[in-house]
């Protein structure tokens, strides 16, 4: 039987690479919210500018509800689900601007992503 030498230096190493792909993945999941929120904002009625003032985004680490970072984007207001799924003429703004903001901005979501997990 022969002895391995040096794993404790490759698992850390490993460890080491797997956490910066974690912290790096996180850093695109914040930016890519960042852009949904800002669109998502830009589409949202306005009336009293308090559903657009409850707009924000949240990230959570591995072992929250999924493997992996994960990012929620949504608005706090009470009513928001009422105006988000109601087909209604607005002044300003329009329904669905939450998923409206997901599916324009969806290449710049996937771009931030992956530029920031990409390893140099």
């Amino acid at each position: 039987m022969k002895h391995v030498t040096g794993l404790e230096n490759v698992l850390k190493n490993l460890n080491t690479q797997i956490l910066g792909i974690e912290n790096r993945s996180r850093a695109g999941l914040v930016e890519a919210a960042i852009i949904v929120k800002t669109r998502s904002m830009e589409l949202c009625p306005v009336d009293t500018g308090n559903l657009r003032a409850s707009a924000y985004y949240r990230t959570y680490s591995s072992g929250h509800k999924a493997f992996g970072p994960t990012a929620e984007i949504g608005h706090r207001a009470s009513y928001a689900v009422y105006v988000h799924e109601i087909d209604a003429t607005h002044k300003q703004g329009q329904w669905k601007f939450l998923e409206t903001a997901l599916k324009e901005k969806e290449r710049e979501v996937l771009d931030a992503i992956r530029r920031r997990a990409y390893i140099p």
